[in-house]
């Protein structure tokens, strides 16, 4: 799940709303509703982000998490926009690529048939 959502509340929240059969619209719904936050860090941080170009800017904005904003509100503040906290970027690519090298290795060792949970 988590190569798939970038967000530890909207995972939360879908663990949280799991059922049979699965309310994929609600789930979606709910996980937005809770992301509109971003909205309004981005916001904040548009003064000093319109000062990057816009590739950076707008990847950026996309990799936005509640971490980096909180870094890159202070560091800006301190400085001139260099786009030295452009988001979770790296963390991103590490954090996905940690899951693709686990599910790789769970691939040749038969890790998802040899688990047992409970006795």
């Amino acid at each position: 799940m988590s190569a798939l959502v970038f967000t530890g509340s909207g995972q939360v929240i879908a663990i949280g709303m799991w059922a049979s059969p699965i309310p994929v619209i609600p789930i979606v719904e709910t996980t937005m509703l809770v992301g509109l936050r971003h909205i309004l860090m981005g916001l904040t941080l548009q003064p000093w982000y319109s000062q990057l170009p816009v590739p950076a800017a707008y990847g950026s904005y996309f990799l936005l998490t509640d971490e980096s904003w909180g870094l890159t509100t202070v560091d800006f503040q301190r400085r001139p926009a260099d786009g030295a906290f452009l988001g979770g970027r790296r963390a991103r690519l590490v954090r996905l690529l940690g899951h693709l090298d686990r599910a790789r290795e769970a691939g040749r060792s038969g890790y998802p048939r040899s688990v047992r949970v409970g006795s």
